[in-house]
């Protein structure tokens, strides 16, 4: 279980939840990690990565869906684009997290 909390439309609004992490069945090499809204303000939210090694092992690959209905008066494309910059964000720190991680074991 994981608390989420997130400002969007620059802050006029955050939208929390409480979400269930479970890993899905594999597929082949593939594993698959997915989220889903137990309690919060949106009327759903569903999100899943895809992770698949490559290059031997070297580097993974990561095919990363969301989807968030906030049950708010604003056009989607506002919440398209911030969560368009929010996934990269989320991948650049975990890059960099699991460098800082590999360095020190």
């Amino acid at each position: 279980m994981v608390y989420m909390e997130v400002s969007v439309a620059s802050g006029t609004f955050t939208l929390w939840g409480q979400l269930k992490f479970s890993e899905g069945a594999a597929e082949g090499n593939t594993r698959v990690i997915e989220a889903r809204l137990l309690e919060g303000n949106m009327d759903a939210f569903n999100a899943s990565w895809r992770l698949t090694p490559v290059e031997g092992g070297a580097r993974t690959e990561v095919d990363f869906k969301i989807y968030v209905d906030p049950d708010m008066p604003l056009p989607s494309s506002v919440f398209s684009r911030e969560n368009e910059k929010a996934a990269g964000k989320t991948l650049r720190a975990l890059r960099t997290r699991v460098i800082e991680a590999s360095k020190r074991s």
